[in-house]
């Protein structure tokens, strides 16, 4: 059975390459499959042997394969299990030795909000992450009297191949069939999906001496994902929550659907368009007036519990 998965290119890796080139340092690159201990073993050796020493590991690989859970097949949870947690131990274990010869160094693991929280549709990937979110912490009390620190990094969405295209089509139509679980994508801050510099940002700090008080840690940058304290996407009024509107908004809002803008005057239930029979109206004037519920009908259709908020500055308020 094959997969989709979204990944980096050998290109990828010739731009970073000459990216640090460019700053007058030096690199090794390699190209390895991560579930294969013995050729990581060799790539990372021979780069240490080049370089002199290394400080830093970070197991960052991974991959995520949405379905909801009566579609996964055992073959998807396995390629979950080896890439995510078997080629994370890998990484660890090829890279721990040589920090060990330096005195010390920091080791960061790549986990996910939802390794932290949960989200659905996502059974093989969580089960991966939560699993590598308690090795960091295994690693961290074995390799602390090395004075090695071993963090876990727990993101939320990031604008990279893996974090778009197949990956939110095939949750949006999950969340068409399941809109009651939309909320568990929502975050407190009102943002969207993180760039790579926010995670990189993060991953840089675990790196630093500026971290040598942390280990055993998971920092989440990850906008406050709420999880299962918020299981509900009122779907009539995305507008009112800043997560859930902007998740349903690139996602899975209906083309044409008046919630385009988080502060319009009208909402849709799903399938209808703002001139249908289904549709509702707010007050005019921009961010300011109180929605009108809808009918107890248009409620059952969505599925969702109707609150009266109000819109200020482009975000829902109180």
């Amino acid at each position: 059975m094959s997969f989709r998965t979204p990944s980096a290119a050998p290109e990828d890796l010739a731009e970073t390459v000459a990216l640090v080139e460019k700053l007058d340092r030096r690199i090794v690159s390699a190209q390895a499959d991560i579930r294969d201990l013995a050729g990581l073993r060799t790539a990372v050796d021979g780069a240490v042997a080049e370089l002199g020493r290394l400080d830093v590991g970070v197991a960052n690989a991974g991959i995520c394969v949405p379905a909801m859970w009566d579609r996964v097949a055992p073959e998807l949870f396995e390629y979950h299990q080896s890439v995510n947690v078997t080629g994370t131990w890998n990484t660890v274990m090829v890279a721990a030795p040589h920090l060990v010869a330096a005195g010390g160094g920091s080791v960061i693991i790549t986990s996910s909000a939802a390794g932290i929280t949960v989200h659905p549709f996502l059974v093989p990937y969580t089960t991966s992450k939560f699993a590598v979110r308690g090795m960091a912490k295994a690693f961290a009390v074995e390799l602390g009297e090395h004075n090695i620190r071993v963090n876990s990094v727990h993101l939320c969405a990031v604008r990279t191949p893996m974090g778009g295209g197949d990956v939110l089509g095939i949750i949006g139509e999950a969340l068409e069939a399941h809109p009651n679980l939309g909320g568990m994508f929502t975050t407190i801050l009102p943002l969207e999906q993180a760039e790579p510099r926010d995670i990189a940002n993060t991953v840089l700090f675990l790196a630093s001496d500026e971290s040598r008080f942390f280990t055993a840690h998971e920092l989440a940058p990850d906008a406050g994902a709420p999880g299962t304290d918020r299981l509900r996407c009122p779907d009539l009024a995305a507008w009112e929550v800043p997560g859930c509107r902007r998740w349903l908004r690139r996602v899975w809002t209906p083309s044409g659907s008046a919630r385009s803008s988080p502060c319009s005057n009208t909402w849709t239930v799903p399938g209808t368009s703002p001139s249908s029979p289904g549709a509702r109206s707010r007050p005019s004037g921009p961010c300011s007036a109180t929605g009108t519920p809808p009918s107890s009908r248009d409620r059952a259709t969505a599925g969702c519990s109707w609150t009266r908020r109000r819109c200020s500055k482009g975000r829902s308020g109180g």
